[in-house]
């Protein structure tokens, strides 16, 4: 999970186009990067934007193909990222995809609500030792504690 804000509205729709763009179909043609999804807060808090990105393994951050297609870094835009943490998260084989209509719940550390799966950080900033996601539905109940965001994209498929 990659959380971060952006320092500049003026440019923050042209970022979001690179973000759920060229710099994610970079990324969903490498082996082992399973897919992505970007999601924005629904609230002011720092840190409105979140992707899930699915990997088959941990040792994927530490290869030339990962970083040869930029991960890690947001290129010209590093300077306007602000609030930027990244934890690897296990405890989830396959991302769920959150439909327009839908809203991500994400708790961390505790709480319940329906069909909440909770993960245990395992790498990268661990900055959040466990988090749990629900996909809620309209009108569901927002579980207390949770900060909810919207889908941005649809879930990008790799291979």
């Amino acid at each position: 999970m990659v959380e971060c804000g952006f320092a500049d509205p003026a440019r923050e729709d042209e970022w979001n186009a690179w973000y759920g763009g060229p710099k994610i179909a970079s990324l969903v043609t490498l082996p082992q990067f399973t897919g992505s999804q970007r999601f924005k807060a629904e609230d002011g808090q720092p840190a409105p934007y979140l992707a899930i990105h699915g990997v088959a393994a941990a040792e994927f951050f530490e290869s030339d193909n990962y970083k040869g297609a930029g991960g890690g870094s947001f290129n010209e835009w590093q300077d306007e990222i602000v609030d930027w943490r990244r934890s690897l998260y296990d405890g989830m084989d396959v991302l769920p995809e959150v439909e327009t209509d839908q809203r991500l719940a994400v708790l961390d550390g505790a709480g319940e609500a329906p069909g909440i799966v909770w993960l245990d950080c395992v790498g990268l900033d661990r900055s959040v030792p466990r988090r749990g996601l629900a996909v809620l539905e309209a009108g569901d109940p927002v579980p207390e504690g949770a900060r909810v965001f919207h889908p941005m994209t649809g879930k990008i498929a790799g291979d």
